[in-house]
């Protein structure tokens, strides 16, 4: 393997600001609530980590600080590191020397940091390499603007023949910078890439770890892959007892398996499952590991892909999760329905004209048990907006006739709530033959003109809306129908299985490739529908479900029943997915 692509592996691992790997903790832990995209969040944990670090866990500073002229080297590696790294964080200079004979990696700085640990040994090939890199960044701009989240903090210390130590700090956020230059994400790529390329032309170590050691693993800041494991073990998830190092040696056969299956069937996206039941964690013979976590459907996420294992292999890692004694499987999620009581209540005895001092509009609706989950559109905030959503009740004609409001439980009840400062002012039931109070109905399209005014009040910048992949799945619908082709999508989630409940969804990539792609045709008389969705979800944050048909296809009604077919590219992707 060159340089380059050893470089290159680095780079695709290393965490970066924004990455979409660093969202998906806060994503399952978010449970319903939608957040807005592109918000920063400070990392919650990493899948890369290195049990060797817990024999320099009690360590109280990891800061360095010169050594005198001459003194003489230690006997150990690990007696090295310590002499180079205590205390490093703390002293730091702003430029390496020209010449060293060694660098280290030291610890994350722990004052704000996960305390992420960097490698045990030093790097010896390539030292000239990387000093070299340091001089050619960019000095920094001293009154350049700075992000104020958090990613990594590293120290970097150049160990010169005489023994004096020079420690360099460098930062993955703020100004992402490494002593008084700019590139500190570049610099670290280039040490990664360095140590990865010493340690493929070196003997491996032939230590193993306990599964207590490899269950207790801490962050750490280079990256561990899959296929690099020498040994793993099932392991309780990190749930905050303090009983995660509690796990299962994985045998050596099985991780073979695993390590083929993962290169074989992992697929980009992020599981829509949020409470883990166990952790698969992989280490390398330098004992940095890489975490699998385990959910209930049986899926495991890795960085940034999915995998689910079958058969036998499946069997044999479940059996594995049991001897932890945590259940293999657990209650599937069940969206909260929404209670519509109170707006009932005031629709009841909301008068045939709509008067007060109205400041929000939004909807609240009841599905019927068993049926597609209805996401209405966000509410009318602005005053502009909300007097024409007044006004568009308000101007409706009296229904002429006699209609009755749905009653059979079929159907959705859907209210448009009209609040005040106080609490609501109003209520009206919008399904149905028309609007309707206490007092009045109405005829004409509420719902479809409130929609319309929202957009309009959204922009074409669209509402910045993301959801947990498990709010969509199996069936999520819009109040209003759209068109695909028109609307595009900021989302797509696939919900996989004969109920469609395991949910995963698509990575960003994919979903741009779809919309750019998207065309329909009339559905074939002899459209059939197979297993799986995908649901939708347009820059308004409003989702529609596409059902999956035998072949590959995705129908849907919308103006007449609709069918896409997607390119050969996409429908591969999809493909694979869809065999998890």
């Amino acid at each position: 393997m060159s340089d380059d692509q050893l470089s290159e592996m680095f780079k695709r691992d290393l965490p970066r600001p924004g990455d979409g790997a660093w969202s998906e903790d806060a994503r399952r832990r978010a449970g319903r609530r939608r957040v807005t995209v592109g918000t920063l969040a400070m990392v919650a944990a990493l899948a890369v980590v290195s049990p060797f670090a817990l024999q320099l866990m009690n360590r109280s500073s990891d800061t360095a600080v010169p050594a005198p002229l001459g003194t003489e080297p230690v006997a150990t590696a690990a007696a090295d590191r310590e002499a180079a790294c205590s205390g490093a964080g703390g002293s730091t200079a702003d430029e390496l020397p020209e010449e060293a004979v060694r660098l280290w990696l030291c610890d994350e700085p722990g004052e704000i940091g996960f305390s992420r640990t960097g490698p045990q040994d030093p790097l010896t090939q390539g030292v000239d390499e990387a000093l070299a890199a340091f001089q050619e960044l960019p000095k920094a701009d001293p009154n350049q603007t700075c992000t104020a989240e958090y990613t990594l903090t590293y120290v970097v210390v150049a160990e010169a023949a005489d023994g004096t130590m020079t420690p360099v700090r460098g930062e993955l956020h703020g100004c992402r910078s490494v002593g008084n230059r700019s590139g500190g994400g570049a610099f670290l790529d280039t040490l990664a890439g360095l140590w990865q390329a010493q340690r493929a032309a070196s003997p491996a170590p032939t230590s193993s770890l306990s599964s207590e050691q490899v269950c207790s693993s801490i962050g750490a800041i280079l990256p561990a892959t899959v296929d690099g494991a020498t040994q793993g073990a099932l392991c309780r998830p990190d749930d905050g007892t303090g009983a995660k190092s509690e796990g299962v040696e994985l045998p050596a056969d099985v991780l073979q398996r695993v390590k083929d299956d993962v290169a074989a069937n992992a697929v980009d996206g992020a599981l829509g499952e949020w409470e883990p039941t166990a952790r698969l964690v992989l280490a390398n013979a330098w004992g940095e590991s890489v975490t699998l976590t385990r959910f209930a459907s049986g899926s495991y996420v890795v960085g940034s892909q999915v995998w689910r294992p079958k058969g036998d292999l499946a069997a044999e890692l479940d059996a594995l999760v049991g001897q932890l004694g945590n259940p293999v499987t657990q209650q599937p999620y069940v969206p909260e329905r929404p209670d519509c009581t109170a707006a009932r209540n005031t629709a009841a005895e909301t008068p045939a004209v709509i008067e007060g001092e109205i400041t929000g509009v939004y909807f609240c609706f009841e599905s019927p048990e068993g049926g597609p989950r209805l996401i209405a559109p966000g509410g009318l905030y602005e005053p502009a907006f909300v007097e024409r959503a007044v006004a568009a009740f308000n101007g409706l004609p009296v229904l002429e006739g006699e209609c009755a409001l749905p009653s059979d439980g079929t159907r959705p009840e859907v209210y448009v709530v009209y609040a005040g400062m106080e609490g609501d002012v109003a209520a009206v039931r919008a399904d149905g033959c028309g609007p309707a109070t206490g007092a009045v109905q109405k005829d004409g399209d509420l719902v479809g003109v409130l929609v319309d005014l929202f957009h309009e009040q959204t922009g074409d910048e669209g509402a910045g809306m993301y959801y947990g992949a498990q709010e969509l799945c199996p069936r999520a619908d819009s109040l209003v129908p759209f068109s695909p082709e028109v609307e595009g999508a900021t989302q797509i989630v696939a919900c996989l299985g004969p109920d469609g409940a395991l949910p995963v969804d698509l990575p960003q990539e994919l979903v741009k490739a779809i919309s750019a792609t998207f065309e329909s045709a009339p559905q074939p008389d002899d459209w059939a529908a197979g297993e799986g969705t995908l649901v939708w979800v347009n820059k308004y944050g409003e989702p529609m479900t596409l059902l999956r048909g035998e072949d590959g296809s995705f129908g849907w009604i919308a103006d007449g029943p609709r069918v896409w077919t997607p390119s050969a590219d996409v429908q591969a992707q999809l493909d694979r997915i869809f065999e998890l």
